[in-house]
């Protein structure tokens, strides 16, 4: 992928046309809400065709109506513009177009002889960093499907913080916090290597420094915050890509699903009691990384899941909802155990029904005290 590129849109107007070209498209299927077309149709040497029928979490149906738009249009290329769903579908529909039939490209078997359409990223949010990775969640008939290839990687992204300037702040939050969550879950993986531990930091260090500023930005006065957010953003994709993600985003989905919980601050709300968790963990390998981290963070170990809580606290995330037992027992019944192979160490399914209730009902006034005073005194 090429370096990142800030004088890009939307003052740059031509600069996606530029990128586009040079991957060899001329008539590119842009997959992006309508929010975003104005962008693509003052462009002089291609003929976009728009595709906008997706869903905040993309079903595989709508990445068979794209892939149909895709055949039918005569499209040589894709360009993503928006955040991870945008970034999913597209993702799915280069997957149709590389696969014999549906039910391959769900398992990644690309037929070698197929062209691969060229694929451009354009961000929208700082968040899940889809736009550096080859991975994408989609559903199919209501099951979550994780998809992940080499060949699903964007070519080229254009990151431009601009287009972050008119993002509501809960959007923000929930984003940042994705960006957060996949360096922290990355950085604990079984699946670790120095070099996902290396981008893990920086996305880590990159959220923690910069979230107060860049919720409060007014670009004027704090002009490289949202770039700093971006490439946080950015390097939790690259330490994903690597490690894959671990229990808080596997608990997640559901969140959305049942409770309409924005997926970043999903999977943050579940994180320090799934980090609670671990700490009691007698596992070398847990132990020796949340050491590490804990170092990172400059904090005691015990002391790391009530940084996070913390900060939640600060970021006025968290539901304090009421929660019934039968939901509970749908949320923990809706995760298949068998996926959390990447997290650090078992969790049974009572163990995650648990996490649930603590992610969901109000913190405990003692525990939240002292979450609000680690959070005060952090130096990280």
């Amino acid at each position: 992928m090429a370096s990142m590129s800030y004088n890009a849109l939307p003052h740059d107007a031509d600069a996606w046309e530029t990128e586009a070209q040079r991957l060899s498209m001329h008539r590119p299927l842009v997959v992006t809400s309508r929010r975003w077309q104005h962008l693509f149709q003052t462009a002089k040497n291609l003929s976009p065709v728009f595709f906008d029928s997706f869903h905040p979490n993309p079903d595989y149906t709508d990445c068979s109506l794209g892939y149909e738009v895709y055949q039918r249009e005569h499209c040589d290329g894709l360009i993503a513009c928006g955040g991870g769903s945008a970034m999913d579908t597209a993702k799915g529909i280069k997957a149709l177009a590389l696969s014999e039939t549906p039910v391959h490209a769900l398992r990644g078997e690309f037929l070698s002889d197929r062209p691969v359409p060229p694929f451009l990223a354009i961000p929208t949010t700082a968040g899940s960093g889809s736009e550096a990775t080859p991975n994408a969640v989609l559903y199919k008939e209501g099951n979550k499907c994780s998809l992940s290839h080499p060949l699903l990687t964007p070519d080229q992204a254009i990151w431009d913080a601009r287009l972050l300037n008119s993002l509501p702040n809960l959007q923000k939050k929930s984003c940042a916090l994705d960006a957060l969550c996949q360096g922290i879950e990355s950085f604990w993986c079984r699946a670790a290597t120095k070099e996902s531990r290396a981008h893990a930091e920086r996305a880590i260090l990159g959220v923690l420094h910069h979230i107060d500023t860049y919720l409060e930005e007014k670009p004027e006065t704090f002009p490289g915050a949202a770039e700093q957010m971006m490439e946080a953003s950015r390097e939790s994709g690259l330490a994903i890509a690597i490690t894959r993600t671990t229990a808080p985003h596997a608990m997640s989905y559901m969140l959305t699903k049942f409770l309409n919980i924005p997926h970043g601050c999903a999977c943050a709300l579940t994180l320090p009691y799934v980090w609670e968790h671990m700490t009691h963990s007698d596992d070398p390998y847990v132990q020796k990384a949340l050491s590490d981290l804990s170092s990172l963070l400059h904090t005691e170990v015990q002391d790391g899941p009530r940084l996070f809580l913390g900060l939640l606290d600060h970021l006025r995330v968290l539901p304090g909802l009421s929660v019934p037992d039968d939901t509970l027992d749908a949320l923990a019944d809706s995760v298949n155990v068998e996926r959390l192979q990447n997290h650090p160490e078992t969790l049974t399914q009572e163990e995650i029904r648990k996490i649930y209730r603590q992610a969901l009902f109000p913190v405990d006034p003692e525990l939240l005290a002292c979450a609000r005073k680690v959070w005060s005194n952090a130096t990280v």
